[in-house]
């Protein structure tokens, strides 16, 4: 018997010859399709453990910019308590308010420098998230017809497989151990659909948080557009007032 084995990073197969019997280009060909199977499982698992480990970067990401929209959030409603006092009184101090309307620009500063600095970062890996797992989606869910990709190189793997199964006799492979190697390759198949699963789980733990903080986004976005209107109103008072 003449034992061959083949390395992948994830399993490594092992096929075995009879001595007495040539390899035919058939069982070659054969060969070709089951390693074939075989590496696409193996992109596909790394492509996972990739991602896996941008989604936990994708989320320390947003921690961080959470972090820092807080304390700009808490800048501007500083401002917003302020201007709603003012509103309420329709009293404008010369003094205070050329102050309170500095303190406002630069916290304006500080939000156009935490998008450049951070948001504009986040939002790169999140779109590059999208697209590699765009990907993984349409392979192992068969988004255009209803066939994953795995179920297609399987089926090209097999099909092809049932002349070994029906002559065996003229082939070298054994077919005993060959049985086997297919199971454990099935086996690899089922770990990539696990992975996969645990993957589509924590892309939904990460989106959720992605989402909460956009919100959050849009939030400060609305209260600086309503403080920027009501600091240009209040700035013409206050001229008028000084007239």
């Amino acid at each position: 018997m003449i034992t061959r084995t083949f390395q992948n990073p994830f399993y490594s197969p092992v096929l075995n010859y009879e001595e007495t019997k040539t390899e035919s280009n058939y069982e070659k060909e054969l060969l070709s399709r089951y390693i074939g199977f075989l590496n696409s499982m193996n992109e596909k698992r790394l492509m996972i453990k990739e991602l896996r480990n941008q989604y936990y970067y994708e989320q320390m990401l947003t921690e961080e910019c959470d972090a820092e929209i807080e304390r700009i959030l808490t800048r501007y409603k500083g401002v917003e308590k302020v201007v709603k006092e003012i509103k309420r009184t329709m009293t404008i101090d010369p003094v205070d308010f050329p102050l309170m309307h500095k303190y406002n620009i630069e916290t304006n500063k500080m939000y156009t420098e935490f998008h450049e600095q951070m948001v504009d970062k986040l939002r790169d890996c999140i779109n590059t998230n999208d697209a590699v797992f765009d990907k993984l989606y349409d392979w192992f869910e068969g988004k255009d017809d209803n066939q994953s990709g795995e179920e297609k190189a399987f089926t090209y793997f097999e099909d092809y497989a049932q002349e070994l199964y029906t002559n065996y006799d003229n082939y070298a492979l054994d077919l005993c151990r060959f049985d086997k190697d297919v199971d454990d390759m099935k086996g690899e198949w089922q770990k990539a659909d696990d992975e996969y699963e645990k993957l589509f789980d924590l892309r939904e733990a990460t989106v959720k948080t992605t989402t909460a903080f956009c919100n959050k986004i849009s939030e400060v976005n609305e209260l600086c557009k309503l403080l920027d209107t009501d600091l240009v109103e209040m700035e013409d008072q206050r001229k008028g007032f000084h007239n």
